[in-house]
């Protein structure tokens, strides 16, 4: 598996100073991952791995919110 460390510890500041101020995941993911493709163009890091580490975070919320949507809606309860 392929890891971009350099940009990652750039945003890496950032992501928790927002963490520690707002005290909000989901802000301080979007500070996180919003800025990383254009860090690591800004690296100069190839293509692929730029769609890669922007594409792994939209799958993981998707299974995350597909999953949460089941869960919230137990089979056998009678609720429609």
């Amino acid at each position: 598996m392929t890891v971009i460390t350099q940009p990652m510890l750039i945003m890496a500041g950032p992501t928790i100073l927002t963490l520690l101020i707002k005290k909000n995941v989901t802000l301080a993911n979007a500070v996180l991952f919003v800025p990383l493709s254009l860090v690591c163009w800004w690296l100069k890091v190839p293509g692929i791995l730029i769609g890669y580490s922007v594409a792994l975070p939209c799958l993981v919320g998707l299974t995350h919110l597909l999953r949460a949507r089941r869960v919230s809606h137990p089979v056998g309860t009678g609720q429609a």
